[in-house]
């Protein structure tokens, strides 16, 4: 693998970079290429990316170079490490810039400079552009009319809109913020020099999509193991207790919902569980999985919580 370094960023949510960035991550495992996938909400992590929660909360004024010290840093872990870095609307950090309302030359500057700190890692740049609206009801769809009502009250403390005197509660407002974005990602990465994929995710078929990307790498697609079938999947419902505490839920509860399994946490409305094998499954859309544990009888005992290199221990309510 020639890159140490995978960005896929995008247009708004919706738009696919979780399910790109994910498919591609488990397409280096399967084919023997260590990975990491850093999620959006792993900017938490403070070894990678310090002080930026804070600096972008608090519209600090030294946004730029902590984002761009982030990004050292990021380019030197992977540089240490025998794994290809993937990141999934982290970098380039434009979204964040726009947001807190930066003035589009300062931006175009912080591009610049970004490039440069990024080129040793050699990135791939993997943009995903399309119909903003058509991409936007499609997050909607998948996470519930509770995200779409949080959304509208997170979106209302960004300084872009407080700074035009906009409280956003139409979907056309919040689709016109996107459209703005998207064109300015998208004249700013024209000027990078790295090797870049840009793919229309609401004019491509998925399987198109997940084509183009291997086809990217010099990658072939390899077969993923069969999830369960449908007279199984009743066995994973459930009510599960948390027995190691931390910073998640104190219960979990399983149901069956037509083909698909949910699990009552992280979108609002409930997260479908997308298989990925007989007994571990992802919450579509993020980087958290459940991994179940069976009895020599093949009955469920409890599940693991992995979020990130982190895992908590659930038992299964009798």
């Amino acid at each position: 693998m020639d890159h140490k370094l995978i960005i896929f960023a995008g247009a708004c949510p919706g738009i696919g970079k979780s399910t790109l960035s994910s498919f591609l991550y488990k397409q280096l495992q399967l084919t023997g290429i260590k990975s990491r996938w850093f999620y959006e909400e792993d900017v938490s992590d403070e070894l990678f990316f310090p002080g930026v929660v804070q600096a972008v909360e608090t519209v600090g004024p030294q946004v730029r170079e902590v984002l761009l010290e982030s990004a050292r840093l990021l380019v030197e872990g992977s540089l240490r490490s025998d794994e290809v870095f993937i990141t999934d609307s982290l970098l380039p950090f434009f979204n964040w810039l726009f947001t807190i309302n930066l003035d589009a030359a300062k931006i175009a500057a912080f591009s610049r400079n970004l490039e440069k700190a990024l080129a040793p890692a050699n990135p791939l740049m993997v943009y995903l552009d399309g119909n903003i609206a058509k991409a936007f009801r499609r997050a909607l769809s998948h996470r519930g009319a509770k995200y779409e009502t949080n959304f509208y009250g997170y979106t209302a403390q960004w300084t872009y809109f407080k700074a035009r005197g906009i409280q956003p509660e139409k979907f056309e407002e919040i689709v016109d913020f996107f459209e703005t974005e998207n064109r300015l990602n998208l004249t700013l990465l024209a000027e990078w020099r790295c090797e870049k994929l840009i793919l229309n995710t609401t004019s491509t078929g998925l399987d198109t999509l997940k084509g183009a990307l291997l086809e990217k790498l010099g990658l072939e697609e390899k077969a993923v193991p069969a999830p369960p079938g449908p007279e199984l999947l009743q066995k994973f419902e459930g009510g599960f207790n948390n027995t190691t505490g931390g910073n998640v839920p104190e219960t979990l509860r399983i149901t069956l919902k037509g083909p698909d399994l949910w699990v009552d946490t992280y979108w609002p409305d409930g997260t479908r569980l997308v298989a990925l094998n007989a007994s571990d499954f992802q919450l579509q859309d993020t980087s958290h999985y459940l991994l179940f544990n069976f009895s020599p009888e093949s009955e469920i005992t409890g599940l693991s919580y992995r979020i990130g290199n982190k895992e908590y221990s659930y038992v299964k309510r009798v």
